[in-house]
């Protein structure tokens, strides 16, 4: 017979993990983060943003050939998720593993050519592997992203924060602000709005 803890635990939802472990994160404790991940995966083993976590935690913990494995098993699910081909490439560098590093970069500037910070960290690899000259090009159009993506993406933000005010409960507009949020690297009040709109109904 489960004891009454474990009945408990395995009730809980895929939501309150991932609660659970993001908090973890959120206050660095790492190895307790990806414990409640696998809880998520536990629950959905295609949940994407789960084995992003997870990796994450292990990257932070500079475990980083794990952290790989998990990069390539969101990739293996969504190929087409950005944010995780920079993951690897930060695994990467940090085992300066730097040609890896190099082509996991270019992927992600090839999935989203108006990513500053793909481009800055392109930058970087380029600059270990002495391409100068690359190097600054990638720098010059990261400055360039960064100035007018922040326009843009701060121009949404007020948009929707007009667009709640007048409607609170619209889920939609809570997953668009938190993806505007996600954008612009805000990623604490990123996680607080797709929060909100999980709350009113919307899954992200």
């Amino acid at each position: 017979m489960r004891s009454p803890g474990t009945f408990n635990a395995n009730q809980k939802s895929k939501e309150h993990w991932l609660d659970v472990a993001l908090a973890y994160q959120k206050a660095k404790q790492h190895a307790k983060a990806i414990a409640d991940f696998d809880h998520v995966i536990r629950r959905d083993p295609n949940f994407v943003d789960a084995y992003i976590g997870k990796g994450n935690a292990l990257y932070n913990l500079d475990r980083n050939e794990e952290a790989l494995t998990l990069f390539d098993l969101a990739i293996h699910l969504d190929p087409d998720y950005t944010d995780v081909y920079l993951y690897k490439g930060d695994a990467f560098y940090n085992l300066r593993r730097h040609q890896e590093a190099l082509v996991s970069y270019e992927q992600a500037i090839r999935l989203n050519p108006d990513d500053a910070v793909a481009y800055s960290t392109y930058g970087d690899v380029l600059c270990e592997l002495w391409h100068y000259e690359e190097a600054l090009a990638a720098y010059d159009q990261s400055i360039r992203l960064e100035q007018s993506n922040a326009e843009v993406h701060n121009d949404e933000r007020y948009a929707l924060d007009d667009a709640i005010q007048r409607d609170p409960d619209n889920a939609y507009l809570w997953q668009s602000k938190g993806d505007t949020l996600k954008r612009l690297r805000w990623s604490e009040e990123a996680h607080e709005a797709y929060e909100r709109a999980r709350q009113t109904g919307h899954q992200t």
